[in-house]
C-alpha cells in the first residue's frame, strides 16, 4: 500500500489518525480496531456495481458444447455472491 490508489488510501487513513494526535502523541484508540480497518479498506475498493457486474457475468455465462458438466458448474459456482438472492 505504498503507491497508486492503495497508497493514497493509506495516506488518507494515516492523515485521519494523525489529526487525532494530542501534544504530538497519537492515542491508541485513534487507530481503531483491525476489524474496522479491514472493513473500511474493503469498502473503499469494492465494486460499487456488484449487482450489475454479476448480472453481466451471468448473462454472458454459457455452456460450450463438448465441455464437461462438472467444469461448467464449478465455474458457475465461482460467479459473484451478488447472484444469490
Amino acid at each position: 500500500m505504498t503507491g497508486g490508489p492503495p497508497g493514497q488510501w493509506a495516506m488518507n487513513f494515516i492523515d485521519k489518525v494523525d489529526k487525532q494526535a494530542v501534544n504530538g502523541h497519537i492515542p491508541d484508540d485513534a487507530w481503531g480496531t483491525f476489524e474496522n480497518f479491514v472493513k473500511a479498506l474493503k469498502k473503499s475498493f469494492e465494486d460499487p456495481h456488484t449487482g450489475k457486474t454479476a448480472y453481466n457475468q451471468l448473462e454472458q455465462f454459457t455452456y460450450t458444447p463438448g465441455r464437461r458438466a462438472d467444469e461448467f458448474f464449478q465455474e458457475f459456482e465461482r460467479l459473484p455472491d451478488a447472484l444469490v438472492p
